[in-house]
């Protein structure tokens, strides 16, 4: 199992972070990598790990949100 540490994107100047556990076979290259974390955070594989924003403090729902950067780091703590 690998991480990605996932930064997204959302509407009115809104960006979360995510730790996201991976496959050791992901490939961070495929055309769908975007899509495939977007899901993975979907159905809660993701740990929130903050949101930059005007006001609110609750993640984006993934439908509202695009992968701006991932790249790879540790397991999240606990």
């Amino acid at each position: 199992m690998q991480y990605m540490k996932v930064e997204t994107a959302g509407d009115v100047r809104r960006w979360d972070s995510y730790i996201v556990a991976v496959p050791d076979d992901w490939d961070a290259d495929a055309e769908n990598s975007d899509r495939q974390l977007r899901d993975l955070i979907a159905l809660g594989k993701g740990k929130h790990q903050g949101t930059d924003y005007e006001g609110e403090y609750d993640p984006v729902p993934p439908d509202e949100f695009e992968i701006s950067e991932f790249e790879p780091t540790q397991a999240p703590a606990e």
